[in-house]
């Protein structure tokens, strides 16, 4: 039965979007059941010495179905672990980067899902990373953004 509805949104998909075969894998990606998780009092928040190419900045620390679901995005627009690197609640000053992407912190809604570029850095924000797991419009949203930030075509 999960089978024919997948099928079905599938199609449905491809028609009203007009969608390629791997934006359609990432929307039918299953949706996340995010809940809270306890966490100890000390976090220690990873520290960078070297250059990297991408910047996720999330609201908090992630949980291990936010981290697997960042790599498979990341995955999607073709960049390997070795090419991005997670942070929480950290300021961005004393890192070398070529793209910055923020979750859950922007406080302009316009902001979100827009690309800009600030002293050669493309930045983009978006939604809290816990809401576009749960949310095949905001996972929609993200791709077509990161479609953009990374040069992908248009299919």
């Amino acid at each position: 039965m999960q089978q024919n509805v997948d099928l079905i949104a599938l199609l449905l998909m491809e028609k009203q979007w007009k969608i390629s075969n791997n934006d359609k894998m990432l929307l039918l990606d299953e949706l996340y059941n995010v809940s809270a998780e306890t966490k100890p009092d000390t976090i220690e928040k990873p520290t960078i010495s070297r250059s990297i190419e991408i910047c996720i900045v999330l609201d908090n620390e992630p949980s291990t179905q936010t981290s697997q679901f960042i790599s498979k995005v990341m995955q999607s627009v073709n960049k390997s672990e070795d090419d991005f690197h997670v942070l929480w609640n950290k300021e961005l000053d004393d890192i070398a980067t070529e793209a910055i992407l923020r979750f859950g912190i922007s406080e302009d809604p316009d902001s979100l899902y827009v690309v800009a570029e600030h002293n050669g850095i493309k930045t983009c924000a978006f939604d809290a990373i816990d809401a576009i797991m749960t949310d095949t419009s905001k996972k929609r949203h993200l791709w077509e953004c990161l479609k953009t930030m990374f040069g992908l075509s248009q299919n």
